[in-house]
């Protein structure tokens, strides 16, 4: 008998309740911020994304990584804009 057999399966009623929770927190901040990526590519124009939409959306169902790569990498920054508030006012009528 190798190692492999030897081992019995877990099931979701056998973990503590630490670990259920931590399991349901984290999926519930990796789909927060898939849609919020998503959310985010479907308001911008694409010349504001650094790269296909279609291949942002792809990549954000990449679990946590994906998300965090479109928010750090896709989005082009506004020239002159440093912070949100400044954006903000640029986007602004009469602003």
């Amino acid at each position: 008998m190798d190692g492999m057999s030897a081992q019995t399966s877990r099931h979701w009623r056998d973990l503590p309740s630490r670990s259920r929770a931590a399991i349901v927190a984290g999926a519930a901040v990796q789909f927060a911020l898939l849609a919020a990526a998503l959310a985010d590519l479907r308001r911008r124009r694409p010349e504001e994304l650094n790269g296909p939409r279609k291949l942002w959306v792809a990549v954000c169902f990449v679990n946590f990584v994906g998300p965090l790569a479109y928010f750090v990498l896709g989005r082009r920054r506004h020239p002159g804009a440093s912070t949100v508030s400044e954006l903000a006012l640029q986007r602004a009528p009469g602003g």
